[in-house]
Parts: C-alpha cells; structure tokens; sequence
C-alpha cells in the first residue's frame, strides 16, 4: 500500500526468506511462481549464502525469472518496469504461494516461530536505500505426538482414550485420541475437540488416560513430556511368587532324588514357561515381574509339580506368595509269601522244618519254620522300591535220617508298582508250592524171652546121723550146689539149641 501522498514511479522489492537455524525456527517452502500485477518483473535466486543486506542482495548472482524447482526458491526480487507508477493509496499485492514444513513426528517444528521481513527501495536517485516495508512472523502449531507403550498388557485391553487437558484446568478436556494396536498405539493430537488449533504459547498442556472400571488397580502409569509430545508407559502392577522343594525321604536314602520340573500357573491355567529345580540352585526359584490383578481382582498363582520322581508322592502348599512343594517317599508295601509243606509217613512237628527266602544273588533274605499244619510263611517281605523282584524258596536239609528233604527251588516274583501314594505288590507263584518230604521209620531185631527151665524140688532126705563134727555137712552142701550147676548148664545148652 503506498501510504504517502507521493507517486511511485520506482519500486524493487528483496526478500530473502528466513532459513532454518539461523534465528528462525523453520524455512517455509516457495511451491509455485509468485503471481505480480502487470508491469512487475519477479525473479528468483536459490542460492544459499545471499547477504541480507538489501542493497547487496538484489545485486547478487544468480537471479532468473524461471525456476525448475520452486522449492528451493530461498529469495524473491521484484522490480516495477517503468513507465508503471504506484499512486499515492494504491494497493500492489504480490500471490506468494508458500507452506509450512511438514510435520515432523520428533516435534521439534512444534511451535517454532519464523519471521520473515522484506525491504523496499522506492528512490530511483539511491538505490542502496531500503527501508523495512514488513515483517510477517508465523508460528507452527502445536502437536503432540501421545506414544503409548505397554508392560505385560492384558489381551483384554484393545483400546484406550487418551485425553489433552491443562494442568491449570484438569476438569477441561481439550482434545482427545484413541490408541489401539491397529495405530501401534501412538498418534497425534493436532487439533482441539472444537477443530481449533492447539495453542503453542500454553506450556501446561498434558493428558491422561480415560479410565476403565478397575483399570487402575492393575496398571502404573508413568510418563514423560518432551518436545515431541507425550511418552505414557502403563506398567502392570506386578508381583512375585517363589515355589521351593523339599524333600522327606532320609537325607535321600534310597537314592531316588532326581531334578524336578515345575509349572507356574495364574488361576489355575500355566502361565509362562516350565522351570526345573535342581540342587544346583537350591531346589528354590522366583518368578518375577507376574501381573498382580485382573479389572481389580487379584490373580492366584500357584505351582504344580509336572512329574514326580518314582519312588515319590508330593504334598503342594501355598500361602502368602509361595509354594512348597513337599516329595515324601512312599511307603514301603509288606508281602507274606506262603508256600506248603508236606510230609508222607507221619504228621509234621511245628517248627522241625525249616526254609530260606533267597535273592537273586542267593542271599539269605529271610528264614522261616513250617507249621505243624504245613503252612510256610515268610512274613512281612518289605519292598522299598518299584521294580521287580525275583526270589527262590529253599528248605534247608535236616540231618534227621529217616527224614527225605525236597531239594527243589520254588520260584517267586513279586512285582511292585506305585499306584498313586502307595506301593501295589502282586505275587506270581509257581504252580507247584508244595515241598514234599518222606518219612521212614527205623528197622529194629525183635528179641525172643529167655526159656527158663524149672528145677523139681529135691525130696527130703533123711536125717543123717550127727557124727559130732561140722565136715560132713559141709561136703554135703558143697555136693548140692554142684548138682545145681550141671542143671543150669544143661539149660543153657538147650537154650542154645533151641
């Protein structure tokens, strides 16, 4: 506009425009040829170190009407070509078609002001005299780039509203934006709700989520502002859960301990990947990091014991965050093995005969007697170990000779198993139990009585006459004891006879 009462009859217009970095926050962009009244001339100069002095810059190098690339355009010269004159409260408009730089997702254009002043020499006599014609200063507007990340999401949460507000005015909501994972959870907030531009001069802008029900109990929310915008990390409320084995079984006495796999389970349901207890690290591990609630409701964890080591049942407790998981041994299974005896000849004496139960390395595992109704019992077999077991049956020989051993070997085998916490023997005999002994009495000679012979009684003789002396008697004595002894001698030889 010539707001003077004088008539322009001389008019050069410079206009270097403003360039990023220097004391502008960003260069605008030419994107066309700039549209002039008749009897305007504009040229272009798209070089990069043109002086900002007017007087020097319009008679710089490198000025042409015609540009291939409009973009690169970084000055503008425009010149009246006489006889054109310029009236006193005339307005000359120049179309300078030009944009804003793009939208950068780093926020760093966000609110950027540059101004851009363009000088006029209307003094044909002087043409280093320019004066400031305007200044025209633009500002970018404010976006906000709302990046939300996430730690443990449940697969529940789709989508959430974020919402601009002023810390100044938390109850005003200015803008809003939904993340979901189609966006990847990241958009920008360029507009208020109302299709206005948001006001780069506030700087208490922030946002926050909208809430579902009990979404609160089970997310952390952090977050960051910077010049791009917004930074949220929702971080699920986490907690832990130790599971730790321990062992009933004599200090590992039967030798049965093996490495362990457990699985941590969330409601009931595994949760994450199988972890093996060893003695190496204590038979003992924590899991970390595990969501603590669901909507508001807590979450049960637990452990099971994937497979038990044979030999073993367990016993699982959990309270106040932990599991113990307890293997005991089981307990040993007793089996009577019961064999029969018999015996030809005679009824069998309890206890008379008796047996060993052999191993398979012919130990001598058990010793027992028979019982006077036959029965061999070998009472109360203990097995400690699932497996299966080959045993023989002996007697042992007597040293009775009317009696004749069995020597046969009766084969057992007992097979045991684990049937949940107990121990399940079965017995497989043969088919022939029985030990079968003989008896045999003695041979004896059966001795006839003696045959006696009796003596008649000798008669009385008669008296002899006493001849006054004892000699006569006693010849008389000694002639009877004499006859005796023949008699028994004569009997002795028909004893002999006979």
């Amino acid at each position: 506009v010539n707001n003077t009462n004088e008539t322009f009859r001389h008019f050069v217009l410079y206009d270097k425009l403003p360039v990023k970095g220097d004391v502008h926050g960003f260069a605008n962009i030419v994107t066309g040829p700039v549209v002039a009244p008749s009897g305007f001339k504009v040229y272009y100069n798209t070089g990069s170190d043109l002086p900002d002095n007017p007087a020097e810059g319009v008679n710089a190098d490198g000025w042409v009407e015609n540009v291939d690339d409009y973009s690169k355009v970084t000055a503008l010269k425009i010149v009246m070509v006489n006889p054109e004159v310029i009236e006193p409260g005339e307005d000359i408009n120049f179309d300078v078609p030009m944009k804003s730089p793009a939208y950068e997702e780093s926020g760093e254009l966000n609110g950027k002001i540059s101004s851009n002043t363009y000088y006029v020499n209307r003094d044909a006599a002087d043409l280093t005299n320019f004066g400031v014609s305007n200044t025209v200063q633009n500002q970018l507007p404010q976006y906000f780039l709302v990046k939300k990340d996430w730690k443990n999401r449940s697969s529940e949460v789709t989508s959430i509203t974020m919402e601009l507000y002023r810390e100044s005015e938390p109850d005003k909501v200015v803008a809003t934006i939904e993340l979901n994972e189609e966006n990847g959870w990241k958009g920008t907030l360029k507009k208020t709700s109302k299709d206005t531009i948001i006001d780069p001069n506030i700087k208490d802008w922030k946002v926050r989520e909208k809430l579902p029900e009990n979404y609160g109990d089970d997310y952390e929310g952090a977050q960051e502002k910077s010049t791009q915008g917004f930074y949220v990390l929702n971080k699920r409320a986490e907690t832990q859960h130790t599971v730790e084995k321990t062992w009933n079984d004599n200090e590992d006495k039967l030798g049965l301990r093996a490495p362990i796999t457990v699985q941590l389970k969330q409601n009931g349901v595994a949760y994450g990947t199988p972890v093996t207890l060893n003695a190496a690290n204590g038979w003992k591990y924590t899991f970390t990091g595990l969501p603590k609630s669901l909507n508001g409701k807590a979450y049960e964890y637990t452990v099971d014991e994937i497979s038990v080591p044979a030999g073993y049942y367990n016993e699982v407790k959990t309270e106040d965050g932990k599991t113990t998981i307890t293997n005991h041994l089981v307990d040993p299974v007793k089996v009577d093995l019961i064999f029969t005896k018999k015996l030809e000849g005679r009824s069998i004496v309890d206890g008379e005969f008796t047996f060993n139960l052999l191993n398979g390395d012919g130990e001598v595992l058990a010793t027992t007697t028979a019982q006077a109704d036959g029965t061999i019992t070998f009472k109360d077999v203990t097995f400690e170990k699932a497996g299966t077991y080959k045993y023989k049956v002996v007697e042992v020989a007597g040293t009775d000779k009317t009696i004749q051993y069995d020597s046969t070997e009766k084969e057992v085998t007992i097979t045991v198993t684990q049937d949940g916490n107990a121990y399940v023997a079965s017995v497989a005999y043969p088919e022939d139990k029985a030990f079968n002994n003989t008896y045999t009495p003695p041979t004896t000679t059966t001795e006839e009585p003696p045959v006696t012979t009796e003596v008649p009684p000798t008669p009385k003789q008669p008296g002899l006459p006493n001849t006054g002396t004892e000699s006569g008697i006693v010849a008389i004595v000694v002639a009877i004891m004499s006859t005796v002894a023949g008699l028994v001698v004569l009997t002795k030889k028909k004893e002999m006879n006979a």
